[in-house]
């Protein structure tokens, strides 16, 4: 599994978005599912970020 920090990216607030690759798709599922899992435990209610400069 390969975790990036998206923060460097123009256009995208620092610590608001990682990208999460997997290879196998067997892996990716379960990703999937873990994360569905977890779903009712996130924080809905972020606010949208600011228009880029």
């Amino acid at each position: 599994m390969f975790i990036k920090d998206l923060s460097g990216k123009k256009g995208i607030p620092d610590g608001s978005f990682v990208r999460i690759a997997i290879r196998a798709r067997k892996d990716n599922e379960g990703l999937v599912q873990a994360l569905a899992a977890m779903g009712k435990y996130l924080v809905t209610d972020i606010p949208p970020p600011p228009p880029p400069v």
